[in-house]
């Protein structure tokens, strides 16, 4: 038996003709057995959650952090951008939904951090 890189036998990453990975197997395998749009909807970013609890909580901490008007980091943001996305509607499929909730992840911590170390940022140099 032929074995890849990381112990995995060949034909286990080649079945049918197509490379996959363990869960592409394993998805292979149960295809009769799964609804179309779980067999061909595609690998989500890890550790991305499709709770869109979460995505609401980062708004409205986001939104807060807007309304307050106070925090250092609203200059480092494009608030035109951030008032999109806002208004974006929750679950709302984008080729961006990724990025923003990253971009949105960034802004919370930076905060964070700011508030906890109490760094000033200087912005007129």
């Amino acid at each position: 038996m032929s074995v890849e890189a990381g112990g995995r036998p060949v034909a286990v990453i080649t079945y049918s003709g197509e490379v996959y990975n363990y869960r592409g197997l394993l998805r292979a395998a149960a295809k009769d057995l799964l609804p179309i749009s779980i067999f061909q909807r595609s690998k989500s970013a890890y550790p991305a959650t499709q709770d869109p609890s979460y995505e609401q909580a980062l708004r409205d901490q986001l939104n807060k952090l807007v309304a307050d008007g106070t925090s250092p980091v609203l200059d480092l943001l494009d608030i035109q951008r951030v008032h999109t996305w806002l208004n974006t509607p929750i679950g709302a499929i984008s080729l961006d939904l990724d990025t923003q909730r990253r971009n949105t992840e960034l802004a919370l911590i930076l905060q964070d951090w700011i508030t906890q170390t109490g760094v000033r940022l200087d912005l007129s140099i």
